[in-house]
């Protein structure tokens, strides 16, 4: 007469402060649609988003001889975890629904949008890509690292794919030069003199480029020599800017042009 519903213990972060809030989701597979309560709305921070057209649910139980229609205009967008850290869900859209039985009711949307199979004679709630259970959590078994190779045998392996690798070379580079005809380019022999010559000529422009530098240093020593220490400068004071903030950098701004 009586089979106990398939609760699932699931966490979820509140949305400022990231911090973690676990409760007890109901998973119904009969349900067309995702439900929240506004307790845990609440709870969880969640930024409230207007439905696009309000959803009518239509209680199973008649009140008074007369069907009754509720209507729910506001959802919210929430991402669920196992607390064991092994699984998470997908993002989902969630009715809110006032006075909810539960924190959360999982319908189809969230089943179907995260690929996961409800077996109710086995009591599993499994993901079929992944297959995990949500309410059998079970830790993945660890992959086993494959043994270190020894390092005689590591050179072993390397040397044979070399003499491969050579094999393939020669190989192509025959069948290359079977159908290819080089014509190679004469290379004429290095002229000794010509490159002597050309030696003597850039160290004679570079000792002339440095006699004229002095020559224009010496022609323009006012721009050209130091400035003096702040000590040192003229005491005479024919325009002076007094700034506010003698630190503070200029600002340049950019401009579009067509």
């Amino acid at each position: 007469m009586h089979i106990p519903h398939l609760y699932w213990r699931c966490l979820a972060y509140n949305a400022p402060n990231r911090f973690p809030l676990t409760f007890d989701a109901f998973i119904d597979h009969g349900s067309s649609t995702v439900l929240i309560s506004e307790e845990y709305v609440a709870k969880l921070s969640l930024h409230h988003k207007r439905l696009l057209e309000p959803y009518s649910v239509e209680l199973a139980m008649e009140k008074n001889g007369q069907k009754v229609n509720i209507k729910f205009s506001e959802y919210v967008k929430v991402q669920l975890h196992d607390p064991s850290t092994f699984w998470t869900s997908k993002s989902v859209r969630a009715i809110i629904a006032p006075s909810l039985c539960a924190p959360m009711i999982l319908g189809l949307p969230f089943l179907v949008h995260n690929d996961i199979v409800v077996d109710a004679s086995s009591r599993t709630v499994i993901d079929k890509k992944c297959g995990f259970d949500l309410l059998n959590p079970v830790p993945p078994a660890p992959t086993k690292l494959p043994p270190k190779k020894k390092l005689k045998d590591f050179f072993k392996e390397l040397h044979a794919d070399q003499k491969q690798m050579v094999a393939k070379l020669n190989m192509v580079c025959n069948d290359h030069l079977q159908h290819t005809q080089y014509n190679f380019e004469q290379v004429k022999p290095v002229d000794v003199l010509t490159v002597i010559r050309q030696q003597i000529e850039v160290l004679a422009a570079q000792k002339e480029l440095e006699r004229l530098g002095i020559q224009i240093k010496n022609e323009f020593r006012d721009v050209f020599s130091e400035i003096p220490h702040l000590d040192e400068l003229p005491t005479e004071v024919f325009c002076r800017i007094k700034l506010k903030d003698a630190l503070k950098t200029v600002q340049t701004w950019t401009y579009t042009t067509l």
